[in-house]
């Protein structure tokens, strides 16, 4: 099952434009099953069986803002049957809607928390109730506007206020390692147990967004293929820190030569580089089995 999460950046001109084109394009070559875009507008469709929920349309002015005709701030495709809308504080800022998913039913929730700085508490608070509402599973997803590495935003203060508050409602920010990024995906611990979660974020060209792209995976565990696979189970994250704690950054980056290990040496950027450099990956792979289980 894949999820896919991407700020449009308002779409402006004609929907059948190149440039939408190329957006719309770009999105179906995903094939994700359920989309949540943000800034985008009402009559921005993916057609084949994509079923679309909406916010409202949002007035012309609006929270002290210029918007264009048929904008609005959140829309969710999806593959899946819908089942229950759910209701949520502001019907212009986020929208929610259970899905019927393989993996069992979902709650998703799209939104935009403080679409200018101002708006962020009253948004922060009036969402948090609404998570506390939801009965189930829940796939929260959209522009945070939270950066949890790197520079913190809003503020220290607030950032560790979420992911506290997420964490006793037990969902995991799946996009909390990525240096910067405002744009996330959260999901409910239970509906990942059991699961294996792959979580990609990448760039796209400039004119189509100034925001990234984030596509994640999550697939049923095939228990019969990992009973002789040592690294089943086994986190990224867990492996390198263990190698640290092992070799020391010194002794590590002689053994897999890569920038991250030898300039700067640092869990965080090393795991970007890792996650997004399959022949690095393996060979923190390769040298784990190595040292912890051969």
């Amino acid at each position: 099952m894949k999820i896919l999460s991407w700020n449009l950046h308002h779409l402006e001109g004609n929907l059948d434009s190149d440039i939408n084109n190329s957006r719309k394009q770009l999105i179906l070559e995903q094939d994700a099953d359920i989309i949540i875009l943000t800034n985008t507008k009402l009559d921005f469709y993916l057609g084949g069986t994509y079923k679309k929920i909406s916010t409202l349309e949002i007035p012309l002015r609006h929270d002290g803002m210029d918007y264009q005709e048929g904008e609005n701030r959140v829309s969710i495709y999806t593959k899946y049957p819908f089942k229950n809308k759910v209701n949520t504080f502001d019907d212009y800022t986020s929208v929610c809607q259970m899905i019927e998913t393989p993996l069992g039913n979902l709650n998703v929730y799209g939104t935009i928390i403080g679409a200018k700085q101002e708006l962020f508490k009253s948004d922060y608070v009036e969402q948090k109730e609404d998570l506390v509402r939801i009965e189930g599973a829940v796939c929260y997803a959209g522009d945070w506007n939270t950066s949890f590495t790197g520079t913190l935003l809003p503020d220290e203060k607030t950032v560790h206020e979420f992911q506290e508050f997420l964490n006793d409602q037990k969902i995991a920010i799946l996009t909390a390692d990525f240096e910067n990024s405002i744009h996330h995906v959260g999901v409910s611990k239970s509906f990942l147990k059991g699961n294996t979660t792959q979580v990609e974020v990448f760039p796209v060209d400039i004119n189509l967004s100034d925001q990234e792209m984030i596509l994640v995976e999550i697939k049923e565990k095939e228990i019969k293929k990992q009973v002789n696979n040592p690294l089943h189970g086994v986190k990224l994250s867990y492996m390198l820190e263990k190698l640290v704690d092992h070799y020391g950054w010194d002794e590590l980056g002689d053994r897999i030569r890569i920038n991250s290990f030898n300039s700067n040496p640092g869990i965080k950027s090393s795991l970007k580089f890792l996650r997004k450099t399959d022949w690095a990956r393996k060979k923190v792979e390769d040298l784990y089995v190595y040292t912890f289980v051969d």
